[in-house]
């Protein structure tokens, strides 16, 4: 049986401009939600956009390519009616044949996706605990690395003089290429006044003109987030802190693989060592954790 190209242009031209209006809308979800950050969607839902939007941007993809085809069919057919070739009529059984196969190839697509989308985020799910796990277990082994006189250089805020600036530096280098995900650490550390912290990262040692080391930190009167404030407080304070729903602070993270520790001199503690996996970046899924099972000191 023939098919009937002008009502099938018509159809496939209707589909497209109603599916395009509601990817637009999806879209305009999405990134007010991922780009914007209102976090409007619950983590669900996010799933679920993102798997509409991937069904149906190839939907509508498909669906121009075969109202273009259809259209050159057209047009072919109003250069035949020149030769005066009959007109073929489509059957109604026909087309609701057409529909409900039109209909399903859609279920089934939007299904396959959302499964493969929900596959993806179990798997960046497990990924991320486990390698918050490992970096659990590395943490004890970093705080060792702080030898004695690091650590009174620490203590003292003298940390700018030469050797223990160059220790610092060699600690900051090894630790990526020595454990597992390139873990990359930071030292947050009490400042004086009128700042309250001081954060050091590798990017806080650099160079002078005459290849001398000279240290640069980053100064804190506050951090904009109460509950990075209430976990720095707790870890200062020797306590396990009680972290709830994400954090993403200008030191601690938990919506990345992270782990963090104490560093303790003389019975004291000086700083809070925090360290983050470089290696979780390929995955775009919304996850966070609550920090190390327990309290980990040197």
């Amino acid at each position: 049986m023939a098919l009937n190209h002008r009502f099938l242009l018509r159809l496939t031209t209707n589909c497209t401009i109603y599916l395009l209006f509601f990817v637009c809308f999806g879209v305009v979800l999405w990134v007010v939600d991922e780009f914007l950050g209102w976090d409007i969607l619950p983590d669900a839902w996010t799933i679920l956009v993102r798997a509409l939007l991937v069904a149906g941007g190839v939907i509508a993809f498909v669906l121009v390519l075969i109202t273009l085809i259809l259209s050159l069919s057209v047009i072919a057919e109003a250069k035949a009616s020149l030769a005066a070739l009959p007109d073929f009529q489509v059957s109604r059984r026909f087309h609701k044949r057409l529909r409900r196969s039109f209909l399903a190839s859609t279920l089934v697509i939007v299904l396959l996706l959302g499964g493969l989308q929900i596959t993806n985020q179990v798997r960046a799910r497990i990924a991320f605990q486990n390698i918050r796990a490992e970096l659990d277990a590395t943490m004890p082994e970093v705080l060792e690395l702080f030898t004695e006189p690091l650590q009174s250089a620490i203590a003292t805020n003298s940390l700018a003089t030469e050797d223990p600036l160059s220790e610092l530096n060699q600690l900051f280098n090894a630790v990526p290429s020595s454990f597992p995900h390139e873990p990359e650490i930071a030292i947050l550390m009490p400042a004086a006044a009128p700042y309250e912290y001081q954060n050091l990262t590798a990017a806080s040692i650099g160079r002078d003109r005459e290849d001398k080391l000279y240290l640069s930190p980053e100064f804190y009167f506050r951090f904009p987030s109460d509950r990075e404030t209430n976990i720095v407080e707790s870890l200062f304070s020797e306590k396990r802190p009680n972290v709830r729903g994400r954090v993403r602070g200008v030191t601690i993270n938990n919506t990345v693989p992270s782990s963090w520790g104490v560093l303790k001199h003389n019975g004291n503690v000086i700083a809070i060592v925090y360290m983050q996996s470089r290696d979780f970046s390929a995955w775009n899924v919304k996850l966070s954790h609550q920090g190390p099972d327990r309290l980990l000191v040197n």
